[in-house]
């Protein structure tokens, strides 16, 4: 894709990829620790033979690592044009929008990592290895399509974004049929709980960015509005009873260190 971009729409734009996926990856930082501690238990489960269990904890790696993802992504998605001056002071063109492409497609595949850890688990990675096969190549071949089309800057956001939108697709018929994990739990208790929590959210950050001018204050005040309503709200509509118990006790336990009650 870089050669692409780079015959296409010059060095110039080229260098905003490169910063989007610096922004993107840097995103991933709290889900990324997430991953290394979740990947040994689902496949220890599906080793044993638990594949109840394995399906449990692979809707729940997924959701969680959605919300740590989230927990970067939303704030930087109301004030990252200000972010990349302050980062770079004159940063390249399109660099903002594809910054937000590029974390967008992020979350997506956040949401799909349980399916892809079982699958691996399991053994029977073929037909999952050829979905993201062919949403890499999906990607190439839009990009270039959208440019002649007169689709211009925005296709190679697009272009990604669609790519990552197809392999999570193949990520979930793949573990439907090889390990019926049923596709409506993805959307009760992920996409649709996720897209509420982060809507409201971004909501609350977009009302202080109507009554404050551009400034670094108000990049710390979008955020601090922007977590006090997320944390709150995830922990309504996002964690189920047993993770509550379970921040609950750790809670108490700190509690307790610190005191020495």
């Amino acid at each position: 894709m870089p050669i692409l971009v780079n015959k296409l729409f010059g060095a110039g734009i080229n260098a905003s990829m490169s910063m989007a996926n610096v922004v993107g990856g840097q995103t991933q930082t709290l889900a990324g620790a997430m991953r290394s501690a979740f990947q040994p238990v689902i496949t220890q489960a599906c080793g044993a033979g638990e594949l109840d269990r394995m399906r449990k904890l692979a809707f729940r790696s997924s959701r969680i690592n959605v919300i740590l993802a989230l927990v970067f992504v939303l704030p930087l998605l109301l004030e990252i044009q200000m972010v990349m001056r302050l980062w770079l002071v004159n940063p390249p063109r399109f660099a903002a929008e594809l910054c937000v492409m590029f974390m967008l497609a992020s979350v997506v595949e956040q949401m799909t990592f349980g399916h892809i850890v079982s699958i691996n688990a399991y053994g029977d990675v073929a037909a999952s290895q050829m979905f993201e096969f062919g949403s890499m190549m999906f990607a190439l071949a839009a990009l270039p399509l959208s440019y002649f089309m007169g689709c211009g800057l925005c296709s190679i956001g697009v272009a990604v974004f669609m790519s990552y939108l197809a392999m999570a697709v193949g990520r979930v018929y793949c573990a439907r049929k090889i390990l019926e994990m049923r596709i409506m739990p993805l959307f009760s208790r992920i996409v649709f709980p996720v897209c509420l929590v982060a809507g409201l959210s971004v909501a609350g950050g977009c009302l202080v960015r109507m009554f404050m001018p551009e400034s670094v204050i108000r990049i710390g005040v979008t955020t601090g509005a922007v977590e006090l309503l997320f944390l709150p709200l995830t922990w309504v509509f996002l964690l189920e009873e047993e993770e509550r118990l379970f921040v609950r006790s750790k809670a108490r336990s700190y509690w307790e260190k610190v005191t020495g009650k």
